[in-house]
């Protein structure tokens, strides 16, 4: 028959092997929780980014003419604001920048 010691020590690795497939058990659960989670986000993200893409397109195209005639205007003021041709045509906001000074020009220059 088996010592005391022994069905201790055997008892021991019986709770230590249950211990084992438990842990087993739940960490095999975790990964397949976050595996379903981390494909349901990536999942998520291509539909989120493919309806930004799908908003962002229609919207550049429209936008894409406008923009450049803009920004061709806001360089022809800039350039012309700095030569002082077309000062009438400047925005308000850049003949006040500009008129102080061609004031104080004028008048040293009389």
């Amino acid at each position: 028959m088996a010592s005391d010691s022994e069905l201790d020590r055997n008892a021991i690795f019986e709770k230590f092997a249950s211990i084992k497939r438990m842990h087993d058990e739940v960490g095999r659960k975790q990964t397949e929780d976050y595996q379903k989670r981390l494909e349901k986000l990536k999942e998520e993200e291509s539909n989120y980014m493919a309806k930004l893409l799908s908003q962002q397109i229609p919207s550049q195209s429209q936008q894409d003419v406008p923009s450049r005639v803009q920004n061709s205007a806001r360089r022809d003021l800039f350039l012309t604001s700095k030569n002082g041709i077309n000062q009438s045509d400047a925005p308000l906001s850049q003949q006040q920048q500009h008129y102080p000074l061609y004031k104080v020009n004028k008048f040293k220059q009389k």
